[in-house]
């Protein structure tokens, strides 16, 4: 039965498909007499169109024409020029009407000819209007009574409506006859659409008969084949069991591995053997991953990171084993990310590598910390050895103006205490500047009681780099001690002013001015020699600042002014103190 069953099922087949296709085709051939039928009857519609147009140009032409007399005659009997608006809207759309027209006939000799009649009647006409219109406005009235009683104007309007007339004659005895022709054209093609639906419903017939039949086989091999299904039905729903067991445990496994990628700084990416991306977890620049499917990593990865990175991968390919790089790559915002990579082969059903694996711990947190140490240990050295030079200097000159190894003691610690209050405010900062108003409090020393009631700080907020704050400190120490032993601070009723401004200056930098000023304390009288502490607040600080200072002795009270240019980013806000910037 295996082997017959074939074969009745094709002999079916044959038996349903034949009429069917027998109405297919009658059904196309009709297809296609239907459409000549129509493009010819299109075609005749076209030509009535295009009759019907001619007919209301050539009537239009004559409307128009009329016009044009009744705009000339209102302007001979008012010489009124308001009467001649029709007469100029007629001159405007009479040689597009009687270009419509010839267009309309352009493939009849014999219509082609009346129209070039029509066009050159026309053009005369309106070339007499024009020359009566001349006439009356120059206001000859005799003259335009001779040119109106010549009668070229009335003889030619008549032979203009006479063309017309017999135009518009001929056309509409060629209107009709296309009328009629299209009326056969129709009807011819309502009788080929019913024959085609009635054979076509004939055809229908058969198949229905045949396909009838054809259903009484087939049901009796549905039954045989639907036993044969049951079978098949049970050992399907085993292997979907199977499948759906595996398709959860797939499932969960997969859920558990989203879980852990989603909030961690974990790269994973599978590609295939040219290195384009398949498979893409967490992209390294924090963009979507799906962007990065059918890409490699030139299309993200600049030289010379570039050439490191694919002959790792290609080694892993090639060799099989597994391999680690540490590579910095285009990462979230612009930045650059550091990743640690492994990479592993990947194998297809043969066993025959087919792409890699590769799984990227971001490191770049590690790196910058190592890149940060590295930094501090080098301007640790740096500042250590310029620290040295500075406390040389400050033990030699405080030694060579100090009157006893007491005085030069006392002289030297305050001095180191200043320095030391500076590292610390850095240090404390991360070696990355420190605020200015931090700095003055720092080096006030024992005088830090004084403030709100002897001394007053005002300055918007402002952050000095590091190679400033350890000279301007010094500075301050010095005024600071000078104020307590000779100057404002020395007395009750003293008052010592330390404010700074900030203003923009050119190529994006800010000129900062920064000032001591003292008042209602002793009269103030210039030393007769420079010490240390006039070197250090006259020529030290603006040598490490690189700007200027003015000392003013005022016999009412010192007066010191430090100016010099900072980078525009320096300055945190605009004009206004902090409370802890400004305190009065």
């Amino acid at each position: 039965m295996a082997e017959t069953a074939p074969a009745r099922l094709d002999g079916g087949v044959l038996r349903v498909a034949a009429p069917i296709g027998c109405l297919v085709v009658v059904l196309a051939l009709f297809g296609a007499l239907l459409a000549v039928q129509w493009n010819g009857l299109e075609a005749r519609r076209t030509l009535v169109a295009g009759t019907q147009a001619s007919i209301t140009a050539a009537n239009s032409i004559v409307l128009r024409m009329l016009d044009a007399e009744t705009g000339q005659r209102g302007l001979i009997i008012t010489g009124n020029e308001r009467y001649l608006a029709p007469y100029l809207a007629a001159r405007r759309d009479l040689p597009d009407l009687v270009a419509s027209l010839s267009a309309q006939v352009r493939d009849d000799p014999q219509n082609r000819a009346q129209a070039g009649r029509i066009g050159t009647l026309v053009e005369a006409k309106l070339a007499e209007l024009e020359q009566t219109v001349a006439l009356v406005r120059t206001g000859d009235r005799a003259a335009v009574a001779r040119a109106v009683g010549s009668g070229r104007g009335k003889a030619l309007m008549d032979a203009l409506r006479t063309e017309s007339e017999t135009f518009v004659a001929q056309q509409q005895r060629r209107l009709q006859e296309r009328l009629d022709d299209v009326s056969m054209g129709e009807v011819g093609a309502r009788n080929t659409v019913l024959i085609g639906f009635a054979i076509a419903g004939l055809a229908l017939l058969v198949s229905l008969i045949a396909l009838l039949g054809a259903h009484r086989r087939l049901a009796a091999e549905v039954a045989t084949q639907r036993r044969l299904a049951d079978g098949f039905e049970a050992a399907k729903d085993e292997l979907a069991r199977r499948f759906d067991s595996a398709s959860a445990e797939l499932a969960d496994a997969s859920m558990r591995l989203e879980t852990a990628l989603r909030g961690s700084r974990i790269v994973v990416a599978s590609q295939d053997r040219d290195l384009r991306y398949r498979w893409v977890r967490n992209a390294a620049n924090g963009g979507d991953p799906s962007s990065l499917i059918g890409k490699s990593d030139a299309d993200f990865v600049p030289e010379p990171q570039l050439s490191r990175l694919v002959a790792a991968k290609l080694g892993v390919v090639e060799t099989g084993e597994a391999a680690t790089i540490e590579i910095n790559v285009p990462g979230r915002e612009g930045g650059d990310t550091w990743l640690d990579l492994h990479l592993e082969p990947m194998f297809d059903a043969e066993g025959r590598i087919d792409g890699i694996t590769s799984v990227g711990v971001d490191v770049t947190d590690r790196r910058r910390r190592e890149q940060h140490i590295r930094l501090l240990m080098r301007e640790l050295a740096h500042r250590s050895k310029n620290t040295l030079a500075v406390v040389q200097a400050m033990a030699r000159q405080t030694a060579a103006s100090a009157s006893s190894k007491d005085d030069f003691v006392a002289r030297f610690e305050a001095r180191l205490e200043a320095l030391g209050a500076a590292h610390s405010l850095l240090v404390n900062e991360g070696w990355s500047g420190a605020r200015i108003g931090d700095l003055v409090r720092s080096q006030l020393g024992h005088c830090l009681d004084l403030i709100g009631k002897q001394i007053f700080i005002d300055g918007p907020p402002l952050t000095l780099p590091i190679e400033m704050i350890q000279n301007i400190g010094l500075a301050l120490h010095e005024l600071a001690t000078n104020a307590a032993k000779y100057g404002a601070l020395s007395t009750p009723h003293g008052r010592v002013d330390i404010d700074w401004t900030v203003t923009p200056a050119a190529a994006g930098a800010n000129l900062v001015v920064m000032r001591w000023i003292e008042s209602d304390g002793p009269p103030v009288e210039k030393p007769t020699r420079r010490g240390f502490g006039r070197i250090v607040v006259e020529r030290t600080v603006a040598r490490a600042v690189g700007g200027t200072v003015d000392l003013d002795y005022d016999p009412a009270g010192l007066r010191w002014k430090l100016t010099f240019e900072l980078a525009a980013e320096a300055v945190s806000g605009a004009g206004a103190a902090t409370p802890a910037d400004r305190i009065r």
